[in-house]
């Protein structure tokens, strides 16, 4: 089988790459042939140094750098090679991830192509986050044969927001097992917020909440890992909140490995996201038995419940239910556990790894050629 990959960008450390990468590596293993074109010249090498030691593969960007896929020029200037390789090398397969500029140039270049694609969904679509997908994304979708959402609010999302009326197959994130963590790991008074510090992340609603936590827990702190363009306005807002002293900016953290040493810092983390599908960090601290504190938003609310007390689920954009959540746990630790675990049997229902993947194979097995080992 052969299968070509069209991903707009693989350079940030987040969870699409993340996904990419792991799916990848599950056909390499498999000596399924492919071949990946990347629209956007990667910032970092972390992921291009990873895809070069897998076999089976062929991996293509551009040779000039161009921030978020603003030059066309570049884009259809690389889609010469990838045209001609759509012609010459018949992939039974393209797999999009995310369904962005690079596909629509495709079909632009190539209105009459017949190649299956099967997409992956990275966020849940819905007004909050219509700026996220382009524009001429409604003109085109429908010719995508299977979208994979990774939670019911994706797929609830793509009917009713994008008006998708092809297949859908709700396959849970892709997460690799962890072993050892028995949920004692890390400190109880030193929060952690991993993501990108961008607007959508709603950073600002946690900083918000925590001058009321460390007003009444002065020896606690929090600690933010990641980068964005809001950093210098958050790090502002830190100062002029006058939480300079107990909010500690960690910068970027590595996926795969860097992630345990995050996770073993400390035992309550906080999501606090205006819109998402299912952060890829959460299910990688659930997996590692912390306790999580998040926002009721895209589906999120599927593995997180207050009812089932998996963790702590609050309002978006609400400083006073963060506030309370984070002041909950620290008043009452029994409860830090208590949601660890409860949070960690239920991950292990839903995201196992081997049954997660071995659907996302399936789809693409039931081809013209026979399936995987022809």
């Amino acid at each position: 089988m052969r299968i070509l990959f069209l991903l707009d960008f693989f350079s940030s450390l987040g969870g699409v790459e993340f996904y990419n990468y792991l799916l990848i590596k599950e056909f390499a293993e498999k000596n399924i042939d492919l071949k990946i074109y990347i629209g956007e010249r990667p910032k970092y090498n972390y992921w291009i140094d990873l895809l070069s030691n897998l076999n089976n593969i062929e991996c293509y960007y551009p040779e000039v750098f161009h921030d978020e896929l603003q030059s066309r020029i570049i884009e259809k200037k690389f889609l010469r090679k990838f045209t001609k390789d759509i012609n010459n090398w018949k992939p039974d397969y393209i797999y999009v991830h995310p369904a962005g500029k690079l596909l629509i140039t495709y079909f632009e270049e190539n209105p009459k192509s017949e190649v299956p694609i099967i997409s992956t969904e990275y966020t849940t679509p819905c007004k909050e986050a219509s700026t996220w997908f382009c524009s001429e994304l409604s003109q085109y979708i429908n010719r995508i044969e299977i979208i994979v959402a990774t939670c019911e609010s994706v797929a609830y999302g793509l009917r009713n927001f994008h008006k998708f009326t092809n297949k859908i197959e709700v396959i849970p994130h892709l997460i690799p097992v962890t072993t050892g963590w028995t949920g004692d790991e890390g400190d109880i008074n030193s929060i952690g917020c991993i993501c990108r510090l961008s607007p959508e992340k709603g950073v600002d609603f946690l900083l918000g909440a925590w001058r009321s936590v460390n007003k009444l827990f002065p020896e606690t702190s929090l600690h933010i890992y990641g980068h964005g363009k809001d950093e210098e306005h958050l790090k502002e807002l830190t100062s002029s909140l006058g939480i300079s002293g107990s909010v500690f900016f960690e910068g970027t953290y590595l996926p795969i490995s860097g992630i345990d040493e995050v996770a073993s810092r400390h035992r309550i983390f906080v999501q606090p996201s205006l819109f998402e599908s299912i952060p890829t960090s959460i299910l990688e601290l659930i997996a590692r038995k912390r306790a999580i504190i998040a926002t009721a938003v895209g589906g999120i609310p599927e593995i997180i419940s207050n009812e089932e007390q998996t963790g702590s689920l609050v309002e978006p954009a609400s400083t006073d239910e963060i506030s309370k959540a984070i002041l909950f746990l620290l008043n009452n630790n029994k409860y830090i556990s208590l949601f660890s675990n409860n949070g960690y049997e239920k991950f292990k229902i839903i995201y196992d790894f081997k049954k997660n993947v071995a659907k996302m194979m399936s789809l693409f097995a039931n081809n013209k050629q026979g399936g995987f080992g022809t």
